[in-house]
């Protein structure tokens, strides 16, 4: 049975991903020298994804992940849930702060939640199909709704990346954005600076986009007025036999 009321099923990911975030914290306040070597890497997104599917068993709707992928089961579902347990996993091992936790719901292919938790910022952003996208401050606990800027042309602000990339700057350049912000490490931490208004244009290149990175982040650009697409304008498909 594919659940009607989404808005009933934002407490028990809220809980899943602030205690994975809250993990993540601890275990970065800790120590960071175990944490470059790579068994560490993967015991890291273990446990926080097991916290997780853990969590979101109360739902009763199946849950995947890239470390735990039914691909044959999955695309038999309906609705599941996509979690990355840390996005930008590359950042939190050098004590950057713009990792996230990302938990999002598809139903019928289609992202219809999502829950992004980026817990150095202490920052919880969401967002259900149709209802709008939020961030709370859970430090403050002020709450505001999330809206892309009305910028256009040149006035328009291209996000980077860590990596410098010619071709990328060259397609920037190309636009005429000749205002940029960055370098943001995590693919979440960037798609969220437009959500926030904060800039208006990412460009990734490649031919790759895994599910469980922009799903969660694909529903709060949406609800927030943004969208995610293929270099040719299309929506991203989910679900796919290999979700990458």
């Amino acid at each position: 049975m594919i659940q009607k009321d989404l808005s009933d099923l934002l407490e028990p990911v809220f809980e899943a991903v602030l205690e994975g975030g809250a993990y993540l914290l601890q275990r970065n306040n800790c120590s960071n020298l175990d944490l470059f070597v790579n068994s560490a890497v993967c015991e890291v997104d273990d446990v926080v994804g097991q916290k997780i599917l853990k969590r979101l068993q109360r739902t009763r709707i199946l849950a995947y992940s890239e470390e735990v992928d039914d691909a044959q089961q999955r695309v038999a579902q309906q609705q599941f849930w996509w979690v990355d347990p840390i996005d930008g996993t590359r950042g939190y091992l050098g004590d950057e702060k713009e990792y996230g936790v990302s938990v999002g719901l598809v139903i019928e292919n289609v992202p219809v939640l999502g829950v992004l938790y980026q817990p150095a910022y202490r920052k919880l952003f969401y967002a259900v199909d149709h209802a709008g996208a939020r961030v709370k401050n859970l430090e403050t606990g002020e709450e505001k709704v999330l809206a892309v800027s009305l910028r256009t042309g040149g006035d328009a602000v291209a996000v980077r990346g860590t990596q410098f990339s010619e071709k990328v700057e060259a397609i920037y350049d190309s636009l005429h954005l000749s205002q940029r912000i960055g370098p943001m490490g995590s693919f979440t931490a960037k798609v969220l600076a437009i959500a926030e208004g904060r800039g208006d244009v990412y460009v990734k290149l490649g031919d790759k986009c895994n599910e469980w990175d922009s799903c969660a982040v694909d529903v709060i650009l949406q609800e927030a007025g943004g969208t995610i697409t293929d270099i040719e304008g299309n929506k991203i498909y989910y679900n796919k036999l290999i979700p990458k």
